[in-house]
């Protein structure tokens, strides 16, 4: 498994599609957390062009205070195999 967050679409480098594509086909699974602070919309970005594998989610946490308490809901809801938790 894969986690990947941050607070803006790709901006240099390879374009992150591809490079999921990669991953996924090497059997990973990749989940995101999108900080969305600085970028309203990333929540779709990370859905669209970052997440995969089987059982990949995307979640959001609407800025920085908010972080730990993201991280803390995302990691929970990997360890009890997908299910949204509170």
């Amino acid at each position: 498994m894969l986690d990947v967050s941050g607070d803006g679409a790709h901006n240099q480098g390879r374009l992150p599609g591809p490079v999921r594509d990669i991953g996924v086909g090497a059997g990973v699974t990749i989940n995101g957390l999108a900080v969305l602070n600085e970028e309203p919309e990333l929540l779709a970005h990370y859905e669209a062009e970052v997440i995969g594998g089987p059982g990949a989610f995307a979640m959001n946490c609407a800025d920085y205070a908010d972080f730990a308490d993201a991280i803390r809901r995302k990691l929970r809801r990997e360890i009890l195999g997908g299910t949204l938790v509170a």
